[in-house]
């Protein structure tokens, strides 16, 4: 049917040519923000943009059917017309509903027209603005400010700027499963909807008629026609959504693909992205550490030995600077390939390291502290980890601990963990540790044994021959205070005589002990390892005189401590044989008091 001839009125056919011209209206508004590939979207679109202009309009107009209209072929001068003819129809109709809302008592009535106008007059100003676009060529004089707009900059807005497209493609993606999802729950809903109405219906039926009054009558077949119209749109509803369903499943049916179509599409396209992106951020980190060889070659810089302030900040801005081209070449890569999902899932993944690592800013300070060597940890200072001396060798982004005593001894930690402990300078001739493996210890409970193994948790003990071992954790080895006896040690042992030698006791027999015993251990295995002998009066005891035996020897016979033991013994006894001197027992005298 011809729009021009829809009602035989001739203002009726001028205002359905006036409400053509608003669609034009909100076309050239569109056209004139829109990008430049929208040109050639279809002309339904254009009327499911503009259609929003038809809502303020009055409900007793002709309603128009969409059709097509090809704006770029209307001049400048005609659009500035038909737009006028509309804003002063527009406010025509804002006369005429003020008019009716002063004449209306009812307040319900006065509110629907106080909308209309409100409508109205929102499409009014929108065609005044569009009016004044295309006279422009695009550009609103509301917008020209005498100085640059200074709005405050809002990071949450700017995020969901930036999350929009990613926010709209997962929506798009998603669409459809949506659309199953609530068609699937709605015709059940439907069905029992009809169920319902039917039931009333018949309900109705069940009435006698005759008996009703006219008046009661009318209104019972009132009510009767809503429920029915209200059954017809049910039915109507169900029968749209079941075929709304049927087209959704036929059309996954459609879109459905095997999988290795699958693992075809997602290598031409996501998968690609993927290896776009390890490949930038791997030229990036190859790039930069080229870079880097090249700074330690041609200059001073000494990468393992001790680094000055400078050199330390240079570097961590070196390697920071590395992280944020790595991150710049992963959005660069997004970007070009226009793959919104990924993008937005990177933007996700960084503000969500960003809000993570902010709780983290104190820590991390006190480990900047220590990587740039000026916090409570320095190089090549000493400090207690597990009752350990440790050296600290270097500091990067771990730190590298080392014992001097113990080479195999190293151990590599994170700065947050050393930032608990405090450093100090040492001296050449401190201790590290009390022994080494193969070393002989005697710990403080009279336990003695060879050291076969060391470790930060746990140092193992053995007979000589390796045999019967036993370990002990660090703390408790050092608790015991080891002595180590393969640095030297000393070997003492007690022997006594009778009081009648007591004439010589301090001069001539001191002296027979110590030649005699002296002579006896240089003819043993460990002989050559004799520092000295020597034999002193210790005391004059309760039943003997008491003389101390002190053997010194070098640690070559560490081995040989208990044995050495037992000879000194051995030894002193030999010697009272061949002297005839009496080695007393101890004396217990009972005195029985008479009654």
């Amino acid at each position: 049917m011809n729009l021009m001839t829809a009602g035989g009125n001739p203002q009726e056919s001028k205002f359905i040519r006036i409400l053509i011209f608003i669609l034009l209206i909100g076309y050239a508004h569109h056209s004139a923000f829109s990008h430049a590939n929208n040109k050639n979207s279809s002309s339904q679109e254009q009327f499911s943009q503009s259609k929003s202009l038809l809502a303020p309009l009055p409900k007793h107009k002709p309603i128009l059917a969409p059709f097509t209209y090809d704006a770029e072929h209307v001049s400048p001068a005609n659009q500035l017309n038909m737009i006028l003819d509309t804003i002063n129809l527009l406010k025509k109709e804002i006369d005429e509903k003020e008019n009716l809302l002063k004449k209306t008592d009812a307040e319900h009535e006065k509110i629907d027209i106080q909308n209309e106008i409100n409508s109205i007059s929102q499409s009014l100003t929108q065609s005044e603005k569009s009016f004044e676009i295309i006279q422009s060529g695009g550009l609103e004089l509301t917008k020209l400010q005498d100085t640059p707009s200074e709005s405050a900059f809002d990071w949450q807005k700017e995020l969901l700027e930036i999350l929009k497209p990613f926010m709209s493609e997962l929506h798009e993606l998603t669409q459809d499963k949506r659309n199953l999802a609530n068609l699937q729950n709605k015709i059940p809903f439907l069905e029992s909807q009809i169920q319902d109405i039917e039931k009333s219906l018949a309900h109705m039926t069940q009435i006698s008629i005759p008996v009703l009054e006219p008046g009661t009558l009318k209104h019972f077949e009132e009510i009767k026609k809503k429920w029915e119209t209200r059954l017809d749109e049910k039915k109507q509803s169900l029968e749209v959504s079941k075929i709304q369903l049927k087209e959704i499943i036929k059309s996954q049916t459609e879109k459905e693909v095997t999988f290795s179509e699958s693992l075809k599409q997602f290598a031409a396209n996501r998968g690609a992205t993927l290896l776009f992106i390890v490949i930038a951020v791997v030229v990036v980190c190859l790039f930069f550490y080229l870079f880097w060889r090249l700074i330690v070659h041609f200059s001073s810089y000494n990468q393992e030995g001790k680094q000055t302030f400078f050199q330390r900040i240079f570097k961590l801005a070196f390697y920071a600077t590395a992280v944020l081209f790595s991150i710049a070449a992963v959005f660069l890569v997004l970007n070009a390939r226009n793959d919104q999902i990924l993008l937005g899932v990177a933007v996700l993944l960084l503000a969500l390291i960003v809000l993570t690592l902010r709780s983290y800013i104190p820590q991390y300070l006190r480990e900047l502290q220590i990587l740039l060597n000026a916090g409570p940890v320095r190089e090549d200072e000493r400090i207690i980890y597990n009752g350990v001396p440790m050296k600290v060798e270097a500091l990067n982004l771990y730190a590298k601990l080392s014992n001097p005593a113990l080479p195999d001894l190293e151990l590599r930690l994170p700065l947050s963990v050393l930032s608990s402990f405090i450093s100090r300078p040492y001296t050449d001739n401190e201790l590290w540790f009390p022994c080494q493996i193969g070393d002989y210890v005697m710990l403080s409970d009279g336990r003695f044994g060879k050291v076969i193994y060391i470790s930060l948790e746990h140092v193992q003990l053995s007979l000589g021959n390796e045999m019967m071992p036993q370990t002990l954790t660090m703390n408790a080895f050092m608790e015991a205070g080891p002595q180590n006896l393969s640095r030297g040690f000393v070997v003492t042992n007690t022997i006594g005589i009778d009081y009648k030698y007591q004439q010589q006791s301090t001069t001539q027999i001191p002296l027979v002990f110590e030649d005699g015993i002296r002579l006896r251990l240089l003819q043993e295995n460990y002989g050559h390892a004799l520092v000295s002998a020597r034999v002193l009066f210790e005391q004059a005891n309760t039943s003997s005189l008491d003389y101390k035996i002190v053997a010194i020897f070098n640690g070559t016979v560490a081995g040989d401590y208990g044995l050495i033991q037992c000879d000194l013994q051995r030894f002193a006894v030999d010697i009272c044989n061949q002297n005839q001197w009496e080695i007393p027992f101890t004396n217990v005298v009972v005195h029985n008091v008479g009654a």
